[in-house]
């Protein structure tokens, strides 16, 4: 009987010894009381400890993944095995397993270009097994690092701590731009529908990177390099978060939206006309949210930008193939942003809209500004916002801006009440084109952009901006691709993705692994 067969017989007994306590265990329960909490918690610390003699077992089994004293390559390279035996940490949700491998290279000294071990395992680079890459990182992208630490140190048996986590999110990251060029397409969009575009900023706060920070490695290819520009302790950055869905018309009146505007939002949700336009807004159809921090040499947003706007006409393409739909472009008065539509030839079939609510608050502005020291002030002031309001969905823009100029010029009014009018007003006019309300609300249109105010809010600030918390860009970076790919729905997809994606950039040859089941059965 050889070693292995005696070892293996060891680990098969102690399993079955295990599973012989349990059923012990289990039937005492009833005889002398003891708590089912108290049994629940004693069954699970030792099904981990069945899982651990599994896993001790198979790595037992598959040896060190010597295949003979040579390897011939596909492009029929021939390597030697390698003098040392090497040696490896695999942390898995059972516990610290101790690999050892024989690797394949040129010669002792140089890189190793093999190791049929690796391959045949599927053994991840890192010493965190992919199940437990997957179970730690997706709830990274919900709560701190330190949480999800102290969470599984609780859990199981196994210390992963918060620089682990960090790396581990990074190299992960590293996948995410090649699954979204490669993303499972959403649904086509019909002729009556609408693929709405949609972008923002938001900062998150950087610190520096640490000049003598060790470099996080893949197999094949380092992180990319941190900016080399010097970044302010605790300043932001901003973000550039886009946003894509499809969505069903809804027409609506500028009543239907004024009402909206002024009244409490539980007195809109509480009518119970099941035909009003308020109590039947149509939802989002296969939204997608994707962000990024990129900078060129001088600091600027464009690469950030360029990235989103690419994203988002990959995703407007794939939604509609045939160009049948209207395609809404809805932000806010950013001028870069804009730019960036404007540099693109979108075809005549896209429709540009600023958001009502930026709008609106322009013509607060102005309005505040004209009647700074009234009696009453918060009522008058409500009502002329109203009106004006009603004005603006009704298509009078240029009628509304004619009006605050001239009640601006009717009375001496104070420098900076005179800048604040005249800002708003420049603000109106320059958009005035994306001001066709009463146009977008009768074609079914959205007019507001929630969708991306809300995605802002709970994709980066709901993480990035927790007490205390500052960021180095490339950790930024990393944790809110992954972020967005979770919030998305894709994070299975992904890590799938990614496990491939590794595997595959490692060598790989058929005639190799066949050897090596020859080796292991023989």
């Amino acid at each position: 009987m050889t070693t292995m067969t005696t070892a293996a017989g060891k680990i098969k007994q102690t399993i079955l010894t295990i599973v012989d306590d349990l059923l012990e265990k289990s039937t005492l329960v009833i005889k002398q009381g003891t708590p089912l909490h108290k049994l629940e918690k004693d069954i699970f610390a030792e099904v981990l400890k069945i899982g651990y003699h599994c896993i001790e077992s198979v790595l037992l089994q598959a040896g060190t993944g010597d295949v003979g004293e040579h390897l011939l390559l596909d492009n029929d390279k021939q390597l030697n095995r390698l003098d040392k035996l090497r040696h490896r940490q695999y942390l898995s949700v059972f516990g610290s397993h101790d690999i050892s491998y024989t690797a394949y290279g040129s010669r002792e000294g140089q890189k190793i270009e093999h190791i049929p071990l690796a391959v045949h395992l599927s053994l991840p680079t890192e010493k965190y097994s992919y199940y437990l890459q997957d179970l730690t990182q997706e709830m990274c992208s919900e709560i701190p690092y330190e949480k999800v630490t102290n969470f599984f140190k609780k859990l199981l048996p196994v210390s992963i701590p918060v620089s682990g986590l960090e790396r581990t999110n990074r190299v992960l990251a590293t996948s995410s731009k090649a699954y979204w060029e490669q993303q499972e397409p959403a649904s086509e969009v019909t002729s009556e529908q609408l693929v709405v575009i949609q972008s923002d900023g938001k900062g998150v706060v950087i610190r520096p990177e640490k000049k003598t920070a060790p470099k996080v490695k893949t197999t094949f290819e380092e992180m990319t390099a941190s900016p080399s520009k010097k970044i302010h302790n605790g300043r932001k950055k901003m973000a550039v978060v886009g946003c894509v869905y499809t969505i069903e018309c809804h027409q609506r009146t500028s009543k239907d939206v004024l009402e909206s505007l002024f009244k409490k939002r539980e007195e809109i949700s509480s009518t119970n006309d099941k035909k009003h336009p308020l109590s039947s807004v149509p939802k989002p159809l296969d939204k997608r949210i994707r962000t990024s921090l990129e900078r060129d040499e001088k600091e600027t947003l464009a690469p950030a930008r360029s990235c989103i706007f690419d994203w988002q006409q990959k995703e407007q393409r794939e939604r509609d193939p045939d160009n049948k739909a209207t395609h809404i472009y809805l932000m806010d008065g950013e001028k870069a942003l804009w730019d960036t539509v404007a540099e693109n030839n979108l075809g005549n079939k896209h429709v540009e809209i600023l958001d009502i609510l930026h709008a609106a608050s322009y013509i607060w502005m102005a309005s505040n500004a004209l009647h700074p020291y009234q009696r009453n002030k918060d009522t008058l002031v409500n009502g002329f916002v109203k009106l004006k309001m009603e004005q603006v969905l009704n298509g009078e823009i240029k009628e509304v801006i004619a009006d605050f100029r001239h009640l601006a010029s009717s009375k001496k009014r104070s420098d900076k009440a005179l800048e604040k009018v005249e800002k708003a007003c420049s603000y109106l006019e320059n958009h005035a084109d994306r001001m066709k309300y009463h146009e977008y609300l009768a074609n079914g249109y959205p007019i507001a952009s929630g969708v991306i105010e809300g995605a802002c809010r709970y994709v980066v600030k709901d993480r990035m901006e927790r007490t205390g918390m500052r960021w180095v860009m490339s950790g930024a970076e990393a944790m809110l691709n992954l972020r967005c790919i979770t919030l998305n729905g894709d994070w299975q997809a992904f890590m799938s993705f990614h496990i491939d994606k590794v595997q595959q950039q490692r060598y790989f040859s058929a005639a190799n692994d066949e050897l090596f089941l020859e080796n292991k059965l023989a």
